[in-house]
């Protein structure tokens, strides 16, 4: 199966849009510029409040630090001499927060990091607090809380110079007042396409683009996240009406490419197959329908070979290669969603009889 490559949905959203059918389009009206989006976050009266994410966190004497803050971190704070910061982790599983919190030891174990007087315990939230060496060389007091919801952890870390009176309280006191509401759909990706783009996080290009990036994983060792691509694509498609997005086949045809990809990783082949459909059907009406087409085609054919529909995979696959060539011929030899068809005795005459192209 091929990945729908990220970042091209935002260009296509503002792309003008032209039917394979239709004739020369008039020069369209420059779309506005699109306001920048309020910053959806509120600290007020030492008390941190961001719709976005969903989360409340409130501490005693909570100071705001005027820091630039990255995507996924909801807050850069201090309390008296207590450093406290919130962050947002994202996982390709779903784990409860103690499962979190014993993972992330686990992690810590494996590094060999210093942990000295380590305690845990569960209440009012999973919790994890040691000594170790501060980069100035003295020791530093730290506090760790998990909250989960979903494939994301709300991540509380405060610290403090181990010598710091009361510093011992004050950590313990500071992890516990994150509170988590129900799922909002926020992801770092969506938070940072928003910003760098000033495009508003409910846009359904923003969603569908930051969908095909969970979908890969890359070179610092992230894996796929398709659970959290799933809930952004369903997202984006709820918000197409009246966006630019549903003016431009290409764009759904992508949309929903990328949609169907996700639901095949995510084994429910019941909506993967109506989903690549409608990526077929948009891809007709592009620019480029021939190529698009192929590349639409292939996909499906790969979602009919996992479930079992091998004489529907073949007869895609046809379509496919009629006229082009959408993936070389390695690249089908070694697909695993193709399986089923190359344990099928057409495969070989088929594969002799189909224009391929080299992967080079």
């Amino acid at each position: 199966m091929r990945r729908v490559l990220p970042f091209v949905l935002l260009a296509l959203c503002a792309a003008p849009v032209v039917f394979a059918d239709d004739p020369a389009p008039e020069v369209p009206a420059p779309t506005p510029k699109r306001k920048k989006p309020p910053e959806p976050r509120r600290f007020e009266a030492g008390k941190l409040t961001d719709p976005y994410w969903g989360v409340e966190y409130t501490t005693a004497g909570l100071e705001e630090k005027k820091l630039d803050r990255q995507a996924g971190i909801l807050l850069y704070g201090k309390s008296g001499r207590v450093q406290i910061e919130i962050q947002v982790w994202e996982f390709a599983d779903e784990l409860g927060a103690k499962e979190r919190r014993d993972a992330e030891k686990k992690k810590w174990d494996g590094k060999k990091r210093q942990q000295e007087g380590f305690a845990q315990g569960d209440d009012p939230a999973p919790w994890a607090t040691f000594q170790e060496e501060a980069p100035s060389g003295g020791m530093r007091r730290h506090g760790y809380a998990w909250f989960t919801r979903g494939c994301r952890a709300f991540v509380v870390h405060a610290y403090v110079m181990a010598d710091a009176e009361g510093g011992a309280d004050g950590v313990k006191n500071a992890l516990f007042g994150l509170t988590v509401g129900p799922e909002t759909g926020a992801a770092v990706l969506v938070q940072a396409q928003v910003k760098a783009r000033e495009m508003p996080p409910d846009d359904p290009g923003v969603l569908a683009s930051a969908a095909a990036q969970y979908l890969q994983g890359d070179h610092f060792g992230t894996p796929e996240r398709p659970a959290i691509a799933e809930d952004l694509l369903r997202r984006a498609i709820e918000n197409l009406p009246g966006s630019l997005l549903e003016r431009n086949p290409a764009g759904l045809s992508e949309v929903w490419q990328s949609f169907g990809n996700t639901l095949v990783k995510r084994k429910k082949f019941d909506e993967a197959i109506p989903a690549l459909v409608k990526g077929v059907e948009f891809a007709g009406k592009t620019m480029a329908p021939g190529p698009d087409t192929a590349n639409a085609n292939y996909n499906l054919a790969c979602g009919y070979s996992l479930v079992g529909k091998v004489d529907e995979a073949f007869a895609t696959l046809d379509k496919a290669f009629a006229k082009f060539a959408p993936v070389p011929q390695d690249h089908l030899e070694k697909d695993p969603d193709l399986e089923n068809c190359r344990k099928d005795p057409r495969w070989a005459k088929w594969l002799e009889n189909r224009p391929t192209k080299s992967s080079k």
